[in-house]
């Protein structure tokens, strides 16, 4: 395993301390684990393109611990329940994700590059648990976030299809 791997696998670990951070109520360690998540987020493809380390092993993993962590941090909504009347919307988007994921892995793309519309989703969603946590829900903010995620699936649904 590679520097680049590791740090995506610090990414899948992290998970656990974020649903025990929300079962203890813990908002500190939450947000200090969503934002050392986030980092690695940033630093693993840094270190793949920066020491030549990509893969499609590094990618796919990637891939994997983005659909663990990020949805993970939606376990916010145990600290700001205006996050949580919006469950139907959250699901829809995580379903159309993973509906384009599952669409991209028959298609043998599972481990594409990332592209800028989930690069901006990925993004977009530390920012708006970090701050929805440390500050407050913004129904924009979060609308924005929604509106990401639907264009990342869209966008990794389209190009999925080309061989």
């Amino acid at each position: 395993m590679n520097i680049a791997n590791a740090v995506t696998s610090l990414r899948i670990l992290l998970v656990p301390f974020l649903a025990y951070a929300a079962a203890t109520r813990n908002e500190t360690l939450f947000v200090g684990a969503f934002v050392l998540g986030g980092l690695t987020d940033v630093l693993d493809g840094f270190i793949a393109r920066r020491f030549n380390l990509h893969s499609p092993w590094g990618s796919a993993l990637d891939t994997i611990a983005d659909m663990l962590f990020y949805p993970a941090g939606l376990l916010a909504a145990v600290f700001v329940p205006a996050l949580a009347r919006y469950w139907h919307i959250i699901i829809f988007v995580i379903l159309a994700i993973g509906v384009a994921m599952a669409f991209a892995a028959i298609k043998g793309k599972f481990s594409t590059t990332h592209r800028w519309p989930s690069k901006m989703a990925a993004a977009g969603m530390f920012f708006f648990i970090v701050y929805t946590v440390a500050v407050e829900f913004s129904l924009v903010f979060f609308f924005v976030v929604a509106v990401l995620g639907i264009a990342s699936a869209l966008d990794r649904f389209i190009s999925s299809r080309h061989t």
